[in-house]
């Protein structure tokens, strides 16, 4: 808005996402089509899914990571992808969350339950994981530094 106002139209493009890392985390039918964009804009793919599904993303030639730890050391972008039920409830942690760069953005599309209660506020006061967070619930809002999507707050 300064720059506008100055009379200036445009002062920097912003963080490009190519040469970016997308990590897939769930590789089923949505995971599959986000690594496709994903790979549109020129991103490094690397996936964290079952396996099974990590089979099927490695034979459509998108990386593996040798561990889940080392999945979210890697990723700029984090987009979580997987159906919640007990064995996915709070798959993702507060310790998972720590391991990401301080630059790095998590995406969840899914359901909120799948991260652990209290995760993303930890790590956000560990200076991790910005997220972006898309949910049908809206128990998150309330949380400083989280843009939710669904009610724009």
């Amino acid at each position: 808005m300064a720059s506008l106002k100055a009379g200036k139209w445009q002062i920097g493009v912003g963080s490009t996402l190519r040469n970016k890392t997308l990590g897939i985390f769930g590789y089923g039918r949505i995971g599959a089509a986000v690594a496709g964009y994903g790979r549109a804009f020129g991103m490094n793919v690397v996936v964290w899914a079952r396996p099974n599904s990590l089979v099927r993303a490695k034979a459509e030639g998108h990386l593996i990571a040798p561990s889940k730890l080392a999945f979210f050391e890697r990723c700029d972008v984090l987009s979580l992808h997987m159906r919640l039920v007990e064995a996915t409830r709070g798959i993702v942690t507060a310790d998972d969350l720590r391991l990401m760069k301080p630059t790095s953005l998590f995406v969840n599309t899914s359901r909120a339950q799948l991260v652990e209660r209290g995760a993303l506020v930890e790590a956000l006061r560990a200076g991790r994981a910005w997220p972006r967070w898309t949910s049908t619930r809206r128990s998150h809002c309330a949380t400083p530094r989280i843009r939710c999507s669904t009610c724009r707050t």
